[in-house]
């Protein structure tokens, strides 16, 4: 049964208490929060797709699939040419201030068909602002060293830092973390893919004989209001 407050409204309808904020002492002098958040992948309907990619701040499992569930493509280009081009959005609910230098932490397996001719590929990973009317502004973008693919795939692990300007986030409006994959190689076809299971079940061995996890992480600065 639903009660009523002295105003006569209803108890779900009345609004929380004050929160009460805890934050670091190193947050408090640098003036910034951190959040951290996880892309994670879903098959819809079989082990081989369609799938779809989401923000989380939970590390949780993503789908099976032989635990390689990644962002993937390809080309067979001579010239630098896009194969991954995706999209992750945040959504915020609550309006917010993100400033400061963000974090990205992943790892990518570049792989060809030839070793005559092995392949480069080059990552990119922006941010962006995206209103509620999807207008995009660019806020900070990062573009990491050329990697190599030979047949025998290499994985690289990647810890990428992107200055963000100060921003406010209204309700509606979303932060989006781009990927931006570019690929070349003479002859043959250059493959890649970016991992996407929070819970890292899966690791590897890069091209330091280090090994490394199957995760894709970001920290992003929210400014703290005192």
């Amino acid at each position: 049964m639903v009660t009523q407050s002295e105003t006569g409204i209803p108890n779900y309808f009345r609004r929380s208490a004050s929160v009460s904020a805890n934050y670091s002492w190193t947050d408090l002098i640098a003036g910034v929060g951190y959040r951290t958040y996880y892309l994670c992948g879903q098959s819809q309907w079989s082990a081989f797709g369609p799938y779809i990619f989401f923000v989380t701040p939970r590390p949780m499992d993503a789908c099976s699939d032989d635990q390689t569930i990644a962002i993937s493509g390809n080309t067979e280009n001579a010239d630098w040419t896009t194969i991954i081009d995706k999209d992750c959005d945040l959504l915020f609910n609550m309006p917010a201030i993100i400033y400061g230098t963000a974090f990205v932490n992943l790892t990518a397996k570049i792989w060809s068909n030839s070793d005559a001719s092995p392949g480069r590929a080059k990552l990119t990973i922006n941010f962006y602002h995206v209103s509620t009317t999807a207008a995009e502004t660019l806020l900070g973008t990062f573009t990491v060293e050329q990697m190599s693919g030979p047949t025998t795939p290499s994985y690289w692990r990647h810890s990428i830092p992107i200055s963000l300007p100060n921003k406010k986030f209204g309700i509606g409006e979303k932060l989006r973390l781009n990927i931006y994959m570019e690929g070349k190689i003479s002859t043959g076809t250059i493959s890649s893919k970016i991992f996407v299971d929070p819970t890292s079940r899966q690791t590897f061995t890069d091209v330091l004989s280090t090994t490394i996890g199957s995760d894709f992480k970001f920290d992003v600065p929210f400014k703290i209001s005192i």
